[in-house]
């Protein structure tokens, strides 16, 4: 019943794991579990594409490992500026150009102000 509420790496907290910050271990060393307040990854700050002068992988595709890497564990993207916002099981991704959701080999898009409860239905990852 305790609120919270965290940005950037500290929204990461809120996850199962933290194996989705921009840093992004993804695999776990011993030592990477979170709160586990949502059963979901995500990835704050998201640029889609390949950033102009940027040599290494694109997001979505150090995501799409992830996900390889973690089948069943689903991550939702989010642009520099969204929120999401949990009220009971609800959850609300708020203040967005839009998301996306990478999981099992897709990338599904999700609109701005869209109701995500449905990625928190799942085992916790």
């Amino acid at each position: 019943g305790t609120p919270y509420m965290g940005w950037s790496a500290g929204s990461n907290l809120a996850l199962p794991t933290i194996r989705t910050t921009n840093d992004m271990p993804i695999c776990d060393p011993s030592g990477f579990d979170a709160l586990g307040l949502i059963r979901f990854h995500m990835n704050p700050h998201f640029v889609s594409g390949k950033i102009p002068g940027h040599n290494g992988e694109s997001r979505e595709e150090r995501l799409e490992e992830f996900v390889a890497y973690n089948p069943g564990q689903p991550v939702l993207a989010i642009p520099e500026g969204a929120a999401l916002i949990r009220e009971g099981a609800r959850l609300r991704l708020v203040d967005a150009r839009g998301a996306v959701v990478i999981t099992n080999g897709k990338v599904l898009e999700i609109e701005g102000d869209a109701d995500v409860s449905w990625l928190n239905t799942g085992p916790a990852a």
